[in-house]
């Protein structure tokens, strides 16, 4: 933090030092929060995805296409399995064929382990949001999934 005196006290050197630091402060770039996840996803990301069922599944692998390296973690072990072997749970998880190639690259893993995000650049989080009676969105797999992250 630069603190700036009372401009009537200083010399005209004083003066002149303090206005050649506020320039060079003022030269540094401002970083947004978004242009620094921007800058962190621009290279080989690491992506944290929890919920590997139908929605969540294509999109690890669409993440693993783009060139990410993604971590899914799913509570139900067969379906991890079934991903770690590179197969789908079935056939309405992932329409395309494509996780197999990704599991072997290195690019897509599966595990019941929240644990493993800690490296993660972003988490993206895929669990079912039915609804409820009155017709509203039960978020309690959301709001689980979060609680389990925050654990970690």
């Amino acid at each position: 933090m630069l603190s700036l005196p009372c401009f009537a006290e200083l010399s005209d050197d004083e003066v002149e030092q303090t206005a050649a630091a506020v320039r060079k402060a003022c030269e540094r770039p401002v970083t947004t929060t978004a242009e620094a996840l921007k800058q962190r996803l621009a290279g080989e990301p690491i992506v944290g995805l929890i919920g590997l069922g139908y929605v969540g599944l294509p999109l690890a692998v669409a993440f693993a296409e783009s060139g990410a390296t993604v971590i899914g973690v799913d509570l139900d072990a067969r379906r991890v399995a079934a991903v770690r072997r590179g197969r789908r749970a079935s056939s309405r998880t992932c329409p395309r064929s494509s996780s197999p190639g990704r599991v072997r690259a290195g690019r897509l893993s599966a595990s019941v382990d929240i644990g493993r995000w800690k490296d993660a650049d972003a988490i993206v989080i895929c669990v079912p949001t039915p609804l409820g009676k009155s017709k509203e969105p039960d978020i309690s797999f959301i709001v689980g999934a979060r609680r389990r992250r925050g654990r970690r």
